[in-house]
C-alpha cells in the first residue's frame, strides 16, 4: 500500500520481507526485494539503506517496527524512519523516540484496515488540499466518521511527509487517504471524484529510495 504510493512519487522503493511468496508477489508488482531479517543490519545494507532513505516498517507487530525503526535510525542514520503502531507508548514523541514518524500519525488499527482492503472495501484518494471545498468536505467526514477516514502521507514538493495528525498544514500540497466504502465515501464523493479527474503529477526526483520493511 505504502509502496505503491511511494513509487508512483517516483521513488525507488525496496520491500524486505522474510516470507518468500511476499516477496514473490511483490516483485510481481513490479518491486524490488530483499529475502531476510529486517532485524538484521546486513538485511538492511543489502536493500541499499543510507542516512537518506525512508525506512517504513510496516507490518502487524508494533514491537517489530520499533525495533526496525531503532535499528536503522542508529546504525544507518536514518534521522525519521516511519513505523505502523496499533498501541503507541504514551511517552512516544514527547520523552523518547522523538525522531519516530508515525504512519498516520497515530494509532492504526492495522487488522481493521488490512480486512477492509483484502475485502475491496476501501477507496484509496490522493485529495488536493489548495481547494477549499475538498478540505471542508475531508474535515466534515472525519469528525462524522473519524474510524472510516485514514490518512496515510502528505505530499509536499512531491516528497512524503507522514506526521499527518491533527491540523491541516498550509505547506501540504495533497493528502493520501484510505476512505471506507459506505457513508464516509458517499460524503467524501466530490472530493473523491475531483481526485479521480486529476491529471498526474511530477514527483520526486528519481534515485531517491524508500525500503518498506
Amino acid at each position: 500500500m505504502v509502496g505503491h504510493i511511494l513509487r508512483r512519487l517516483e521513488w525507488a522503493v525496496v520491500v524486505i520481507d522474510t516470507v518468500p511468496w511476499r516477496l514473490e508477489r511483490a516483485r510481481g508488482e513490479g518491486f524490488e526485494t530483499v529475502l531476510g531479517d529486517a532485524r538484521d543490519a546486513v538485511t538492511h545494507e543489502e536493500a541499499g539503506v543510507e542516512a537518506d532513505t525512508r525506512v517504513v516498517a510496516a507490518t502487524t507487530n508494533d514491537e517489530l517496527n520499533l525495533l526496525v525503526a531503532e535499528l536503522v535510525h542508529h546504525e544507518f542514520d536514518v534521522s525519521h524512519p516511519v513505523a505502523v503502531l496499533q498501541r503507541p507508548p504514551e511517552e512516544l514523541g514527547r520523552r523518547s523516540r522523538a525522531w519516530l514518524d508515525l504512519l498516520g500519525g497515530g494509532a492504526m488499527d492495522v487488522p481493521r484496515w488490512l480486512r477492509r482492503i483484502e475485502a475491496g472495501q476501501v477507496v484509496q484518494a490522493e485529495l488536493d488540499l489548495g481547494r477549499g471545498e475538498v478540505l471542508r468536505l475531508l474535515q466534515q467526514t472525519e469528525r462524522q466518521h473519524s474510524g472510516d477516514v485514514l490518512r496515510l502521507l502528505a505530499v509536499t514538493g512531491g516528497r512524503p511527509r507522514f506526521g499527518v495528525a491533527g491540523e491541516i498544514r498550509e505547506e501540504w500540497e495533497r493528502l493520501v487517504v484510505l476512505v471506507a466504502r459506505g457513508q464516509a465515501e458517499e460524503m467524501l464523493a466530490p472530493a473523491l471524484e475531483a481526485a479521480e479527474a486529476e491529471p498526474g503529477k511530477e514527483g520526486a526526483p528519481r534515485g531517491e529510495k524508500a525500503a518498506d520493511g
